[in-house]
């Protein structure tokens, strides 16, 4: 299933992520030329986000997924730092105390 929004001026550049004001939006109608450049752009989608021609395809929800797939391993590399500096500083002023 797909689903499309234009989300280009009149010269093929994209909006700034969730603007609700597109101003010289670029027109609806697709040209033949256009929607035999399709397939290949369907063709060469990763999956997250591709530009190929005039058509540029992501997926938020997949984008969303890798984020919050990631957002645990981050937060336990950096309570994990933490904890490291944290016992070093201690050894650290121990030894200046002795």
């Amino acid at each position: 299933m797909f689903s499309a929004d234009i989300e280009e001026d009149s010269d093929g550049k994209l909006f700034a992520w969730a603007s609700t004001w597109h101003s010289n939006e670029r027109v609806l109608p697709m040209s033949k030329a256009d929607l035999l450049a399709l397939p290949a752009a369907l063709a060469s989608f990763n999956g997250f986000y591709t530009t190929s021609g005039k058509f540029t395809l992501m997926n938020p929800l997949r984008n969303l997924m890798v984020v919050a797939a990631a957002a645990p391993a981050i937060l336990a590399a950096l309570v994990w730092a933490l904890v490291r500096f944290i016992r070093r500083r201690r050894r650290s002023h121990a030894a200046a105390m002795r």
